[in-house]
């Protein structure tokens, strides 16, 4: 990967730990309500949007998604709701996975941020790393994987909501399930 290529990719790093950013100072802003012993748990999400280009394709849940306007053309998805941001970035790369991921990586850890877990799963027959990054008061979930010459990378996460339980990861780990890579 050349050197303007991992400039762009540090940049889209930062854009992203600045919008989660910015959703946390949205919500700190917002007064919080008392807590409804009566309320039921969260409904599982029940509509899905799908979202397709080039030759990926996933669903995300049906919300208030604001899209992002990034000049990078390797961004080919950025959305951001009241509490939550997904992005989808694909940029050419010469590197296998292992590699790929770890310069990634490294990346979000020279930006400042924890990485706090890191996988090697399969999602539909393709080997992808899944890591689980923190940074102030937000977490993110990320997803890479190398294909056809290509690096994927998979964002999904947001301000961390001590009361909203497992709300974000279940959502960004049901997304993530929908993504589909083809030839």
């Amino acid at each position: 990967m050349t050197r303007t290529k991992w400039i762009l990719f540090r940049v889209l790093i930062v854009m992203i730990v600045a919008t989660v950013g910015l959703i946390i100072l949205a919500q700190t802003d917002k007064p919080t309500p008392p807590p409804d012993v009566d309320a039921a748990p969260p409904s599982p999400i029940t509509q899905w949007l799908d979202v397709s280009q080039e030759n990926w394709r996933l669903s995300i849940p049906v919300a208030n998604w604001q899209p992002q306007s990034v000049s990078d053309p390797d961004v080919k998805l950025f959305l951001v709701d009241d509490k939550w941001v997904i992005m989808l970035v694909k940029q050419e790369t010469d590197s296998e996975l292992p590699d790929f991921a770890a310069n990634v990586l490294r990346d979000f850890s020279i930006d400042g941020a924890t990485i706090y877990s890191i996988y090697q799963i399969s999602l539909h027959d393709q080997e992808f790393v899944e890591a689980e990054v923190a940074k102030h008061r937000a977490v993110m979930w990320i997803w890479m994987t190398t294909k056809g010459g290509y690096g994927y990378g998979l964002v999904c996460g947001g301000g961390i909501d001590p009361d909203a339980g497992t709300s974000m990861y279940d959502m960004c780990q049901s997304v993530s399930n929908t993504f589909h890579i083809d030839q």
